[in-house]
């Protein structure tokens, strides 16, 4: 089995490349909806939450993500909430590779926005970045979060840049065209992959 990790900014893609593979038979994982099950369902992180963030990080017990976003990027906290959360999902993350090798997949993906912040991850093979303006990251951000477009721009100023990861990557992918683009280009990796 060969385990990929993809990358790259906020609105570059990367679900929409990660749709494209699970369409081709990939096992897809993402790490936002994965970290997202494990501080609304693992106590012990939601009590770490709860004690660093306060009672209104949860509603009905489901994690509040507006509040938690907003204590992140806006309030300088993304490293006290990546501290609690991101071991546990390193954790489950690496079972549920063994699961699928046990069960015979082929491709395993893992998409994550902050998959280099520590270098490169020593349980993945390859790693595929998505490269796309930070104009249009912008435009595609906003209009599918209904956010404004400054605070994007803060998201992005957080994240890092191609230039600071580049001796990571494997395969760059230019998503800069239409969809049928990233589609055709989506296959032509799979099958790499695959030889």
């Amino acid at each position: 089995m060969i385990k990929v990790g993809v990358t790259g900014g906020i609105g570059s893609g990367k679900s929409t490349l990660c749709r494209f593979m699970a369409d081709l038979g990939a096992k897809v994982v993402y790490a936002d909806k994965l970290a997202r099950e494990i501080m609304n369902h693992d106590l012990n992180v939601r009590k770490s939450i709860i004690s660093t963030f306060g009672s209104e990080s949860y509603n009905n017990d489901e994690i509040n993500r507006e509040f938690l976003t907003n204590e992140a990027f806006n309030n300088g906290r993304i490293e006290e909430l990546n501290a609690i959360v991101h071991p546990v999902v390193q954790s489950t993350l690496l079972k549920l590779i063994d699961d699928e090798k046990q069960s015979g997949t082929k491709i395993f993906i893992y998409e994550a926005a902050i998959l280099l912040k520590n270098g490169r991850p020593d349980f993945l093979d390859k790693i595929i970045w998505i490269e796309t303006s930070p104009e249009a990251r912008v435009q595609r951000v906003s209009t599918r979060d209904e956010v404004s477009v400054e605070s994007v721009y803060q998201r992005i100023s957080t994240q890092q840049s191609f230039e600071s990861v580049r001796k990571y990557v494997d395969i760059v992918v230019n998503n800069s065209g239409d969809l049928q683009n990233l589609k055709g280009e989506t296959e032509r990796i799979f099958k790499e992959l695959l030889s």
